[in-house]
């Protein structure tokens, strides 16, 4: 115990102001930019964020997913009314896609500004809310590697609900981190300053979560990262305070919040919050906060590591070893900024584990997007710290971090980092197809506008169209769904976790099943199948993709680069020649420059000493431009056929000595030399016969 003589003099001594948990207990040293020339910098890396991502925009056709929201501000600027709008799709997006294509028009250039505007807003939304975290140099890296960061660049243009989700999701966590911790109140902190609870700021809190919400469900995932946030700074409180504040304190609610998921991953929380919040909050969102234990259970026996590779790739892919920085600056961050260092880690490390082991039943690389600028600043703040560790230990010239030649050699060693060539290759390139590496963007992009236009220019009145992709030409045709049918005979049930068989849709006009789809032609006079690759995945079944191509006219010149491929029926010019055999390849963006093994059954007691093998083939325009191999050995040089005409059906041969055989099965492989054929027209094979 204090004597009464201690108790006095302390009494009558000055009290020092506490030391907040979690914050630096003397003011930074750090000289700060003038505020003009900190928001030129600011506005600077925004207008180079907007240059990278709008950058030739315009010039590939939308995916499957964009039409999610396009079709939808279509038809309502059109006056068919604002339907088809999922809230897990993005309310926002949608309602933002009718005000620019109704003043932009219709186009890939004007659909997808408004994302590239929102991905390039999120910069200075991200520059304030790091510096809160942080300080002005972290928050200037961060915000720089985000405006190059070819993972950014790719999503932040796509017409999904992840670039205009973002800069709502990073506002919203910033008001809430501000009025939970008003020591972060003050940008650039570290230093307590008072903040007073006040009605309309709890409104601005409030409409930026339901902005965030209808951009993406996501925005619940702030609950576990606020429970992980809160329950962490409880123990460092259990640790380091005496008394009652010890176990009692504004955190304390947390741990019964950290204890409620933990219950939600037992069998009996699991039934029990699927029963309490099944009938009050739609399914999608329901599934983001109850995960079905039974799947995740088989997930974890089969492949317990996978969504985590996953996403692992995606960092990987994009950058250059950042993850060394910004281990080093998850570290730095825990001592030196604790209140966010937690923070960012319950975004980056807690979501990425719950992500990867508990909400992993469908991983996406896009699913990222919202946490990756979390990522993103502890790169910063670890690149910041090494800087300052070489010029303040090492050199013993802390003065140097005032120099504009250390910034430079910063801003050069964020670009090396986010892999620049990739960048470049990315924006320079003229065709369609993947884009980027898979692991950073998993979408193929076919040209549809390319094989839209030959239709447009052929097809006449009346004329039905079946499409593995019906948005499609609702997009780039205006065709009316009376006369469109969707050409695909499969679907993946989330209930057995495998693809089956559709049943009958009971449309006039559809490819929903094999019988319906001949039905369909049958019952139509002309018509038009375009299908991209999921006329080649499980979603198609192989008796109709036989039909398909055994019974229609393929028109060889309608794609380019073979991305869609153009079939067509007319009974009024039926088709003339048989093909029992399919195969298209050469083109760009074909399946491949291999078409599957053929086999045959052979008697070599039967056989002359050479066979002669005629191919039906249609592109061949040079010698040796396509190749025969025979039973994986044996290479023949196809010649151009003689008198050719340069289009339509043709007939090429080659011979092939006995000796190249054996009994019973052989097999037959056709190669294109695309080292020859640099332009790559491509050549279509539809029927082979030996002689």
């Amino acid at each position: 115990m204090k004597s009464q003589h201690q108790k006095q003099k302390s009494k009558n001594q000055p009290v020092k102001p506490a030391t907040t948990i979690g914050t630096t207990s003397k003011p930074s040293k750090t000289p700060q930019l003038s505020i003009t020339s900190e928001w030129l910098m600011v506005w600077g890396i925004t207008l180079l964020a907007f240059v990278l991502r709008i950058w030739g925009v315009g010039r590939f056709s939308f995916w499957f997913d964009e039409y999610l929201h396009l079709i939808p501000a279509k038809e309502f600027i059109e006056g068919k009314g604002l339907h088809h709008i999922d809230g897990n799709n993005g309310i926002f997006t949608t309602y933002i896609e009718v005000v620019f294509l109704f003043l932009f028009g219709q186009s890939e250039l004007a659909g997808r500004l408004p994302m590239v505007l929102c991905s390039s807003l999120t910069v200075p939304v991200l520059y304030l809310f790091t510096r809160r975290l942080f300080n002005q140099r972290v928050a200037f890296m961060t915000i720089f590697i985000f405006s190059i960061s070819l993972y950014s660049i790719f999503w932040g243009r796509m017409v999904r609900n992840y670039a205009t989700f973002l800069p709502f999701y990073l506002l919203f966590c910033d008001q809430v981190l501000r009025f939970l911790e008003p020591s972060l109140s003050k940008i650039g902190g570290g230093q307590s300053t008072e903040v007073h609870f006040s009605k309309k700021w709890l409104l601005a809190i409030l409409g930026l979560f339901i902005l965030s919400l209808i951009n993406h469900p996501f925005t619940i995932f702030v609950v576990f990262v606020l429970a992980f946030y809160g329950t962490a700074m409880w123990v460092i409180h259990a640790i380091k305070e005496e008394g009652r504040k010890r176990f009692l304190n504004k955190y304390t609610i947390f741990i019964l919040g950290f204890g409620v998921i933990g219950f939600i991953l037992t069998p009996q929380g699991n039934v029990f919050f699927s029963k309490l919040l099944g009938g009050i909050l739609p399914q999608n969102m329901m599934q983001l906060i109850v995960p079905d234990i039974v799947r995740l259970k088989q997930l974890w026996a089969e492949e317990p590591f996978k969504a985590l590779g996953f996403y692992w790739d995606v960092i990987q892919s994009d950058t250059f070893y950042t993850y060394i920085l910004a281990a080093l600056g998850l570290l730095i961050g825990l001592r030196k900024f604790t209140k966010s260092g937690i923070f960012v880690s319950g975004h980056f490390i807690f979501l990425l584990f719950m992500m990867s082991f508990v909400f992993r039943e469908v991983t996406l690389t896009r699913y990222l997007y919202f946490i990756y600028p979390f990522y993103l600043m502890l790169f910063g703040v670890g690149l910041v710290g090494v800087a300052e560790w070489l010029t303040g230990v090492v050199f013993k010239k802390p003065q140097l971090m005032r120099s504009g030649v250390v910034w430079f050699i910063l801003l050069f060693a964020v670009v090396l980092f986010s892999q620049p060539s990739t960048t470049k290759a990315f924006l320079n390139r003229q065709l369609h197809g993947q884009l980027v590496d898979r692991k950073i963007g998993e979408w193929y992009f076919p040209h549809w506008r390319d094989a839209l236009k030959y239709v447009q220019q052929n097809m006449k009145e009346g004329d039905v169209i079946l499409s593995t992709v019906p948005n499609a030409p609702r997009w780039y045709l205006g065709t009316d769904t009376s006369t469109l049918g969707w050409f695909r005979q499969r679907h993946y049930d989330g209930t057995v976790k495998d693809y089956v068989p559709n049943d009958p849709d009971g449309k006039r006009i559809s490819a929903y099943t094999t019988e319906q789809f001949i039905k369909t032609i049958e019952d139509n006079p002309r018509g038009w199948l375009l299908a991209d690759y999921y006329f080649y995945n499980r979603l198609t079944d192989d008796n109709a993709r036989q039909y398909a191509t055994e019974n229609l006219t393929f028109h060889f010149n309608a794609s380019a680069d073979g991305s869609v491929q153009v079939f067509s029926w007319d009974k009024s010019n039926p088709k003339k020649t048989e093909t029992p055999v399919f195969i298209e390849i050469g083109k760009p963006l074909s399946n491949s420059f291999e078409s599957p093994d053929l086999p045959f059954s052979l008697s070599l007691a039967e056989l002359p000493e050479t066979i002669r093998i005629v191919i039906d083939v249609e592109g061949i325009s040079m010698d040796n431009q396509l190749v025969a191999r025979v039973n994986d050995v044996h290479n023949y040089f196809i010649k151009k056929p003689e008198n050719s005409r340069g289009w339509g059906t043709e007939f090429a041969t080659f011979e092939v000595p006995k000796s190249a055989l054996v009994e019973g099965q052989n097999k037959l492989k056709f190669i294109y030399n695309y080292e020859l054929d640099v332009n790559r027209p491509g050549v279509a094979i539809y029927n082979v016969r030996m002689y």
